[in-house]
């Protein structure tokens, strides 16, 4: 598909600031822009949006792509995205507009099978696990750097970045020894060293994905998304395990219903809500290294492949 000529980003902003908010103050995340030339594009913004989002999505498109050239996966779909920056500590994401409803909205409005439409969305889910972690992995979580989003986490956000498996695993174990276990309780403990490193997504809100005009799916939000040990994935789903789109997962993985780190990164999770700090035990990993706190990946305005006017 041909990359629209996109507008300004203080056009972007502008219009965000004036349509970006209902009668009653309710703040919208998204909007779509009515190009000058046809067409539409949808803008994601917000305090809440962060360009790690974006670049992961952009990933995720672009292993689809390469999946459908390559005669694999179905016939899901990623929203490409032409441009991201960040103005005012908000995050714009510009993307591809999706002409189509909610799978919350097909269930409530259409007579298709449910099942049907569920299982659907779950082979797309099932493709989209299936990306494969480039080699030399820079670092675990988005794309480009940043914060896990992760239900493990107090408020789903780590408070630092992690460049290796290794880290991680260290940490988590530093949480578990920070428990107050009974007499005669055995400490749980992680071993992520035999874990696969896979593509994670763990928001399966059912408005994270969409159905076109034509009946293809698409998966809509990447916040929660990124490369982590196969055993957070398996946390996830075990949390869910009655939303029928994590049935449709399990029945593709059996393996993940249970696991080894399973108990131990369920402690973990409990204590860190209990400490409500998402630092505990992290001075056993860093060491003298100091503790750095949330932030956001910054940079200039981002252009995927495309000059500032989102042209090839």
């Amino acid at each position: 598909m041909p990359v629209p000529t996109l507008p300004t980003d203080d056009t972007i902003v502008e219009f965000c600031r004036q349509y970006g908010r209902s009668s009653n103050g309710y703040l919208y995340d998204g909007l779509a822009y009515k190009l000058n030339g046809g067409g539409t594009v949808w803008v994601k913004h917000g305090y809440h949006v962060q360009l790690a989002e974006a670049r992961t999505q952009d990933h995720a498109f672009k292993a689809f792509q390469k999946m459908a050239e390559m005669g694999l996966g179905t016939d899901a779909r990623i929203p490409e995205v032409y441009r991201f920056f960040e103005r005012d500590r908000q995050t714009y994401i510009i993307m591809e507009y999706i002409d189509g409803e909610t799978v919350k909205q097909r269930l409530q409005n259409s007579t298709d099978d449910p099942s049907l439409i569920y299982s659907k969305v779950s082979d797309a889910l099932n493709q989209l696990l299936s990306i494969t972690a480039p080699q030399n992995l820079p670092c675990l979580g988005p794309i480009g750097g940043g914060p896990i989003h992760h239900l493990f986490f107090m408020d789903y956000v780590s408070a630092i970045e992690y460049d290796t498996v290794e880290k991680l695993e260290q940490h988590v174990n530093a949480i578990l020894k920070r428990g107050n276990y009974g007499k005669g309780y055995n400490r749980p403990a992680v071993d992520f060293k035999h874990d696969k490193v896979i593509f994670s997504f763990s928001d399966f809100n059912l408005d994270n994905f969409m159905i076109d005009k034509e009946g293809k799916v698409y998966i809509l939000d990447f916040q929660h998304a990124g490369y982590l040990p196969e055993s957070f994935m398996n946390l996830a789903v075990n949390f869910v395990t009655d939303n029928p789109l994590v049935k449709g997962i399990l029945a593709k993985h059996p393996h993940w219903t249970s696991n080894s780190n399973l108990v131990g990164l369920r402690h973990a999770r409990y204590l860190l809500a209990m400490f409500n700090n998402n630092r505990a035990g992290l001075k056993d990993v860093l060491g003298s290294t100091q503790e750095t706190s949330n932030q956001k990946v910054l940079g200039e305005p981002e252009v995927l492949g495309k000059d500032s006017r989102g042209n090839v």
